[in-house]
């Protein structure tokens, strides 16, 4: 909540790019899950064609690992 629209729109690219990163994914996911509950009305089109189909693949191979919590 602390950045504007305007900022938060430089931080998808990186943000994106962390996604692809089995290293930096977990805490990207965790941070997206942060700017998606935040309470502003943020447009999240731009990050949502890029991420979904990054974390849609993660969730496919970590099916069982999520299932068993």
């Amino acid at each position: 909540d602390l950045l504007s629209a305007e900022q938060l729109q430089s931080c998808w690219p990186v943000l994106t790019d962390l996604l692809r990163n089995e290293i930096t994914r977990l805490p990207t996911v965790r941070a997206l899950t942060n700017i998606v509950d935040s309470p502003l009305n943020l447009d999240l089109q731009t990050i949502l064609i890029e991420t979904v189909p990054i974390l849609s693949s993660y969730l496919r191979q970590n099916h069982r690992f999520i299932k068993m919590f």
